[in-house]
């Protein structure tokens, strides 16, 4: 079975982990029935940004040494956390409203210009955007 990993770039914001596990569900849902309707079989998405990820005692020393408060994190920690992950993607996913996120913004403009030779698609409440994007994907995956 082909594992892909996904990043997916959705809102957050004021949102709980509860909310955002289950919207960041309902869009992998759609992207795997997209990708079975083209034809790609044996395969699982694995979302490679976390959410809900613990802080680690190293991330803890990190954030003291710079004079962060570990118990109270700033957005920017996770966010610079999440630019990290995205070196891992074989499939970048921006979900509903993320044009209206600055972390989501931040993303898609550092997709654009480092990652921009991994496919991405955009997934909106009613269809996914850049479709032929996920054939790139599975060009990519017959090949490897």
């Amino acid at each position: 079975m082909k594992e892909i990993k996904v990043f997916v770039s959705q809102p957050m914001h004021g949102l709980s982990f509860v909310e955002i596990s289950e919207k960041r569900s309902e869009v992998l849902k759609r992207v795997t029935k997209c990708l079975e309707e083209k034809g790609l079989t044996d395969f699982s998405l694995m979302p490679i940004n976390y959410v809900g990820r613990q802080i680690t005692i190293e991330d803890e020393c990190r954030m003291k040494t710079l004079g962060l408060d570990p118990e109270n994190p700033p957005r920017t920690w996770w966010l610079g956390q999440a630019i990290q992950e995205m070196a891992a993607a074989d499939l970048f996913v921006f979900g509903p409203g993320w044009f209206s996120a600055r972390g989501c913004n931040v993303e898609r403009k550092t997709y654009e210009l480092y990652f921009k030779d991994v496919p991405a698609v955009g997934v909106t409440c009613k269809r996914i955007l850049r479709e032929e994007e996920l054939d790139r994907l599975i060009t990519k995956l017959k090949e490897s």
